[in-house]
């Protein structure tokens, strides 16, 4: 069993845990055609996928000089949802480590839960397809709550419905919601900088910065 005082482990899910990135730019691509628009290179569009697509789609057009009404844009991401939902883990993969940490620390006592900004029952569906669902008390997405990422209720609600508290939490992100929401719920946050952020990682100045999942057992207790 932990130690910790600080037991309850509040993961984000896309960039954190699984890179989500090559199928939802292929989502994101797909949408764009409709407008005979060329696909976004992954790389210029990569930083944008942890804030959703609706974001990604703005930065497609944007690419692309290419004004949308909010009526277009909006049927652009349900064709991008649609195609996103029938091909949600054809090239997404856990991050290196996460397989082997994971249920390692499910074993050693902690409580882990997902607090993402992905609709819920895709978060579910990604999960379940990975056969990782079974080690997360919850999975609570953005779609369940009345504030999502950044503000605290997110991670307060997601703790709750896991049988813990934001006393004894600790959020663990890539990017700017993660951290910011840590911040509004006054607890720890563990950054790592191979996820998606606009802004860098070292920059935001969580409290451990990782660049290998592998490590979180030791920066755990480290923070302990």
């Amino acid at each position: 069993m932990t130690s910790s005082s600080r037991t309850s482990l509040l993961f984000d899910l896309d960039g954190t845990l699984v890179d989500t990135a090559p199928d939802l730019i292929d989502a994101l691509n797909v949408a764009i055609s409709e407008q005979d628009l060329k696909p976004v290179p992954s790389s210029l569009v990569r930083p944008y996928v942890g804030l959703g697509g609706l974001a990604m789609l703005s930065y497609a057009y944007r690419y692309h000089e290419k004004a949308i009404e909010e009526a277009q844009l909006l049927a652009a991401h349900q064709h991008f949802r649609r195609y996103y939902e029938d091909n949600i883990c054809v090239h997404s993969k856990m991050y290196d480590g996460v397989l082997q940490v994971i249920p390692a620390l499910y074993d050693e006592g902690y409580h882990l839960s997902v607090c993402t900004n992905k609709p819920q029952y895709l978060a579910i569906q990604l999960l379940e397809q990975l056969d990782m669902a079974q080690y997360f008390a919850t999975i609570c997405g953005s779609d369940t709550v009345p504030n999502r990422k950044p503000h605290r209720d997110h991670l307060a609600i997601t703790a709750k419905r896991a049988g813990t508290s934001l006393d004894n939490s600790i959020m663990i992100g890539d990017a700017t919601p993660d951290v910011e929401a840590a911040r509004n719920a006054d607890i720890p946050v563990i950054g790592f900088d191979y996820g998606y952020s606009t802004i860098a990682m070292a920059d935001l100045a969580p409290d451990l910065l990782l660049s290998c999942f592998r490590d979180l057992p030791s920066a755990l207790k480290a923070l302990a």
